[in-house]
């Protein structure tokens, strides 16, 4: 017997600490990928080993199986028997193969169970030091059969609670999900499916907050139908709230990606220009007013066309701490100057 072999043997059945053995398998189950080999259980419990370093001798021969490219499945339950047991050569065939199998599916699931629930079990650890250390075959064998009790029930347990968790779960992103939808109703208008003043409220915060952080300013347009009372009188609230689609469409065509379009309330609508100059945000209103002018929406009622629709509009950019309130205010004063000075017009703060 080799001195290596000798002093690495009382090692081989030592219960790894849950996390260790976790980092065993998962360096066991690449180094099985990564020579194409299948996982059965004298694969798995010999190359369990083999990353453990358990045995220098077992590694120097399983290497140069590896260089070889000799590592046959009869190879291997060569080496895991010859290597596993003190005792090996007192068996016969029979109880030989016998032996090994119960052992594979003991390793197996011991590894399994620690690496997926990283749980100790005193119990099942008390039963390895038995086995370890003892050299009759048929102590061997009865505490083989304790150890598959304690571990089958372990792992029925593992599974369960597995089971459980994944209720949990499923449980947990479905509601996770209805969350989400939930939110996204709470923030969206649904007329239009901009985002609605609670929405906008916690865009502006959030700007507010970065602008803190990194000195990026904004703008924001106020915008307003023209005579939009008049419009609802005249043609009834169906066409009313289609006009109010055909802008809400047209305000998120106009701005880019970034930008954040909201309904203000009623007929007045919101937008707001992250890192966006004065200049560039009026060049925006405008590019909207234009196009405004240029509607032409039909009345699904009386088949008519309305098109003497227009649009007034009032900027302001951010200026540094201060509030929300404030910037608004600001814009919702040079959007009622538009209007008291005619209305389709642009008005800067």
């Amino acid at each position: 017997m080799d001195q290596d072999k000798a002093i690495d043997n009382n090692t081989l059945l030592e219960a790894d600490e849950p996390a260790k053995a976790a980092e065993y398998l998962r360096l066991t189950m690449a180094k099985l990928t990564e020579l194409q080999l299948p996982f059965t259980p004298v694969y798995y419990g010999l190359f369990y080993i083999y990353i453990a370093g358990k045995n220098t001798t077992l590694n120097r021969k399983v290497e140069r199986h590896i260089e070889n490219k000799t590592l046959t499945h009869e190879n291997a339950v060569k080496l895991f028997v010859n290597f596993f047991f003190v005792c090996s050569e007192e068996l016969t065939e029979g109880l030989r193969n016998e032996l090994l199998d119960t052992i594979t599916e003991v390793v197996s699931s011991i590894i399994d169970i620690a690496g997926k629930s990283s749980i100790s079990n005193k119990q099942l650890e008390k039963h390895i030091d038995t086995l370890s250390s003892t050299q009759s075959t048929q102590n061997v064998l009865s505490v083989v059969s304790s150890i598959v009790h304690v571990t089958r029930q372990f792992v029925d347990d593992t599974k369960q609670l597995e089971t459980n968790l994944l209720v949990t779960s499923k449980g947990l992103n479905t509601l996770k999900n209805e969350l989400a939808h939930a939110r996204i109703e709470a923030t969206t208008d649904s007329l239009t499916g901009l985002l609605n003043r609670r929405g906008f409220d916690e865009q502006l915060k959030r700007l507010l907050n970065d602008r803190r952080k990194s000195g990026a300013g904004f703008c924001i347009i106020m915008a307003d139908i023209d005579h939009f009372k008049d419009l609802n009188d005249s043609y009834g609230h169906l066409f009313g709230d289609k006009i109010l689609q055909v802008f809400a469409r047209l305000l998120t065509e106009k701005t880019r990606s970034t930008d954040y379009v909201a309904r203000f309330g009623g007929e007045e609508f919101i937008i707001i220009l992250p890192e966006t100059s004065m200049e560039n945000a009026f060049m925006v209103a405008e590019n909207i007013r234009k196009a405004v002018e240029k509607l032409q929406v039909r009345n699904t009622k009386s088949g008519d066309i309305i098109n003497a629709i227009t649009s007034s509009f009032g900027i302001a950019a951010h200026r540094f701490d201060e509030s929300g309130n404030d910037i608004v205010d600001r814009c919702d004063t040079a959007l009622y100057k538009a209007k008291q000075n005619g209305r389709n017009k642009t008005i800067k703060s």
